[in-house]
């Protein structure tokens, strides 16, 4: 009895050995399906990242592309500023539809938009010419003390060569004429926010005669030397009605005379040449959302030659 049970028991486990075997089988199954569906899943998931990255980038693409070639049309859109107002230049000063030193003017050309303004450089102060008084003038008009003018005149000054002058020497300053108005940043004392309020009225492109009152703005006018307060007074009177209704003549005969004596042109023409004169044309030009600033430095030579103009300088000005 005692053997046949043993051998019962014997025969149940070796049946038993399988089906544990199995079970452990398919534990391991479960283990490497469970495995594999963790591993699907993450592919799946790296797959969506990758396909969302790309479409960001494709549309980011597309944008960039988009705002390239609106820009390229936007700039392109300043040549055909520079030339409206050149060729308007060719008329008579009263008839102009870009008056000197005046406002923005706006354009519409298609769907595109051009703000246009033109300053006559016979009409601004001279870095390089002008009489140190009427810079120290212009400066003082700009809001500075008198200390501060007069200490960044005589810099300006001493830069371009003039015998009377020694702070340039001190400040280790060149002594050579400023090629560009942007260059006035690099003198001691003028400060971003004095050269924003400076950049309209100053030039390094004057012509040689006196400063041209007709097309000189309101801060230049207000810095005239060596005329008196009765004589600023009306020589600003008169620029103003030469630019709004065209009136001519001096209504004192002794003015002009004086004004001449202190380098000042009494024109309504503004004794300016046709051939040689330099201008100055500030486009800001708009289509599709892009927009566009600069300013073109614009030499004239005879408005019915094949070449009406040369730019000599472009540049961006700052925002004013």
């Amino acid at each position: 009895m005692t053997v046949a049970a043993s051998g019962d028991e014997t025969t149940r486990d070796h049946a038993a050995q399988p089906d544990r075997r199995q079970g452990g089988q398919r534990q391991g199954d479960r283990r490497q399906g469970g495995f594999a569906l963790v591993l699907v899943l993450g592919t799946l998931v790296l797959i969506a990242a990758l396909a969302l990255a790309l479409a960001q980038t494709s549309r980011l693409e597309v944008r960039r592309t988009a705002n390239m070639a609106a820009a390229a049309k936007a700039r392109a859109l300043l040549d055909a500023g520079v030339a409206l107002a050149v060729f308007d230049a060719d008329r008579p000063l009263r008839a102009r539809r870009f008056r000197p030193a005046g406002p923005p003017v706006r354009v519409a050309l298609g769907d595109a938009t051009l703000d246009i303004r033109l300053f006559e450089e016979w009409g601004r102060v001279d870095l390089n010419r002008s009489n140190p008084l009427l810079l120290r003038g212009l400066i003082a008009a700009a809001g500075e003390d008198g200390d501060t003018a007069r200490a960044i005149a005589d810099t300006v000054a001493a830069r371009r060569g003039d015998t009377m002058a020694t702070r340039a020497r001190e400040d280790d300053q060149p002594r050579r004429p400023f090629l560009s108005v942007a260059e006035l940043a690099g003198v001691p004392g003028v400060t971003p926010d004095l050269m924003r309020r400076l950049w309209d009225e100053v030039t390094v492109d004057g012509g040689p005669g006196r400063l041209s009152v007709a097309t000189a703005g309101p801060m230049t006018l207000a810095a005239l030397p060596n005329l008196s307060a009765a004589d600023r007074a009306a020589v600003i009177a008169l620029a103003a009605g030469w630019r709004s209704d065209g009136a001519d003549g001096v209504a004192d005969p002794g003015l002009a005379e004086r004004a001449a004596a202190a380098g000042v042109e009494l024109d309504p023409e503004g004794g300016l040449p046709i051939v040689g004169r330099t201008l100055t044309v500030r486009v800001r030009a708009a289509q599709d959302g892009a927009e566009a600033l600069a300013e073109a430095v614009v030499v004239l030579s005879d408005i019915r030659s094949p070449v009406p103009y040369r730019v000599v300088e472009w540049r961006t000005p700052p925002r004013l």
